[in-house]
């Protein structure tokens, strides 16, 4: 089975073993999961493609988690959004207008990881964002959320 098989079978699995898959993934795995975002693949195997990324190269991730940001999938925006987690701090803090993207997004669901990552990366620049999602977001779990985060000045 050549590279782009052994990627492509995983990224179609209902259930992935992508952290276990990244450890032992052939060399351009990257590569192949941007191609997959850039097709017409499932939704999954999007969603799949830009976490397998990320996890075999954060630093080129954030360049897939914009593209993906941008999907019209809610499954595959919460994706993006949920491997926002595996980036480091250091490079979200510089590329902050991703997360607010995610802020923003129309689904709760992107909106509710994007807190989880401003929450795990203190990211301060965002607290007009956070401010607003306290006051007005549609969805109560997602205002309550929110509420939780404090972020230092």
């Amino acid at each position: 089975m050549n590279s782009i098989q052994q990627v492509l079978a995983e990224l179609g699995r209902i259930e992935p073993r992508l952290v276990q898959f990244a450890a032992v993934a052939p060399a351009d795995t990257f590569d192949i999961c941007a191609e997959v975002l850039a097709t017409h693949a499932s939704e999954l195997e999007r969603a799949n493609a830009i976490m397998l990324a990320c996890l075999v190269d954060s630093s080129r991730g954030l360049g897939l988690i914009e593209k993906g940001l941008k999907d019209a999938s809610d499954l595959v925006r919460i994706a993006a959004t949920r491997s926002l987690e595996i980036i480091p701090s250091a490079e979200i803090k510089l590329r902050t207008s991703i997360v607010r993207m995610a802020l923003l997004d129309s689904d709760a669901g992107v909106r509710k990881f994007a807190l989880r990552v401003v929450k795990q990366h203190a990211i301060s620049e965002l607290r007009p964002e956070i401010e607003r999602m306290r006051q007005h977001d549609p969805a109560p779990y997602v205002q309550k959320m929110a509420t939780e985060i404090q972020i230092g000045e």
